[in-house]
C-alpha cells in the first residue's frame, strides 16, 4: 500500500495478473486499494488495533464500502493474534482471514469434543466387546 505499490498494481492488471494490496491499515487505504482495482485488500488486524483504530469496524466498514460501491476487491484480513479475532473478521465481512497454525488448532479443539469422541469410542468398544 504505496503510490508505488498502486502503480504496480495498474500494470499488472493490464496484464490480467491478479493482485494483492497489502498491509492496509485504515478505511481510507482500502477504498484506494479496491478503487484501483486490487483483486485483494489486505488488512492487517492486530496491526491496526495496535495504531489504537478499531480493527474490527475498519473491516466492517470496508466492507460496507465495498459492497455499496460495487467494489469487487476481496478483503483479506490477516495478522490474527488471538482466536477472537477470526470470529470478529468474519462477522465484519472480511472474505478471507489468514490463520496462523498454532490458531487453527485450537479452533479444532474443545473440551466436550473430547469427551464426546470419547463416549463414542467406549460405546465401540463395548459394542465390539458384544459380538
Amino acid at each position: 500500500m504505496t503510490i508505488n505499490g498502486l502503480k504496480a498494481l495498474q500494470f499488472l492488471k493490464k496484464e490480467g495478473i491478479k493482485t494483492n494490496l497489502t498491509a492496509c491499515m485504515s478505511v481510507n487505504q482500502a477504498i484506494i486499494a479496491g478503487k484501483a482495482g486490487a483483486t485483494y485488500v489486505s488488512l492487517f488486524y492486530s496491526r491496526i488495533g495496535d495504531s489504537g483504530a478499531d480493527a474490527k469496524e475498519v473491516v466492517r466498514k470496508s466492507a460496507d464500502i465495498f459492497s455499496r460501491q460495487g467494489i469487487n476487491s476481496e478483503i483479506i484480513v490477516g495478522s490474527i493474534r488471538v482466536m477472537s479475532q477470526i470470529n470478529e473478521a468474519a462477522e465484519a465481512g472480511a472474505h478471507v482471514v489468514t490463520i496462523p497454525y498454532k490458531i487453527l488448532l485450537q479452533m479444532t479443539q474443545n473440551a466436550k469434543t473430547d469427551e464426546t469422541i470419547d463416549e463414542f469410542l467406549k460405546f465401540w468398544q463395548a459394542y465390539r466387546k458384544k459380538k
